[in-house]
């Protein structure tokens, strides 16, 4: 099945991983559109995996992500998914959040895995569990959260500030709840979202910071089964088995 959404990425390197992100989520996710946003050395994978490329200095991300938001403007769709080029999305992400979109303008999940596969330290995988209580209780995570078109078009398609890089989740939280939009979170193990990351290249989110606790993570141990069940492709990846 076909979703009219699409999805952006905001990339930087890491073609190896990016071509199966775009892939994923046309493939796999159902997703009409993919639109990438990034230098020239990331056009040539985009294009041969059928996204959208739009070429853009990489600072400030705020500018970046939102030239992506203002291309998506003019493709008659339902919503934007948020994801980076490291971050995957199980096979029924859009089949258990689209129904949801008709009443809610921003959906996603509390929490997200992670995986690191190391020349040094092999493999290891946790578990964040999202941004708890405060001011950002029942804010979705970035990766995969759905934005409706509905309140993207109130906020004239820009969701986030042009000179800003960072607290990106935040001020698209905010937006849309100051434009009177209703966000939903998706609890349970149903749907799984999955940020890969090596020591072969940078990385947004620092792997260390979470395995050792500086930011408050569960240690898991995610087997080789459910990874070939969910997220086969990392074996395409890497020469470096768990």
């Amino acid at each position: 099945m076909t979703y009219n959404y699409a999805a952006i990425i905001a990339c930087h390197g890491r073609q190896e991983l990016l071509k199966y992100t775009i892939r994923r989520l046309l493939q796999k996710n159902g997703l009409k559109h993919v639109i990438c946003v990034g230098g020239p050395e990331e056009e040539s994978v985009c294009l041969s995996e059928g996204a959208y490329f739009i070429e853009h200095e990489n600072r400030p991300l705020g500018k970046k992500w939102n030239a992506g938001f203002n291309f998506a403007r003019h493709l008659n769709i339902e919503g934007v998914v948020f994801v980076g080029s490291s971050d995957w999305l199980s096979d029924n992400w859009m089949d258990e959040i689209t129904p949801l979109m008709g009443e809610y303008d921003l959906v996603g999940k509390p929490d997200f895995y992670m995986v690191d596969i190391s020349e040094t330290k092999g493999y290891r995988s946790c578990l964040w569990e999202g941004y708890g209580k405060g001011d950002r209780q029942n804010e979705p995570i970035g990766i995969g959260r759905v934005i409706s078109s509905r309140i993207l078009s109130t906020m004239d398609w820009e969701p986030f500030n042009n000179s800003a890089n960072n607290s990106m989740d935040f001020t698209m939280f905010n937006r849309v709840k100051a434009n009177g939009g209703f966000c939903k979170m998706v609890t349970g193990p149903h749907i799984k979202s999955l940020s890969v990351s090596t020591d072969r290249w940078p990385n947004m989110h620092q792997f260390e910071h979470h395995w050792l606790d500086k930011v408050p993570s569960r240690s898991v141990k995610l087997s080789t089964e459910y990874l070939d069940l969910e997220f086969p492709e990392y074996k395409l990846i890497f020469d470096t088995q768990p």
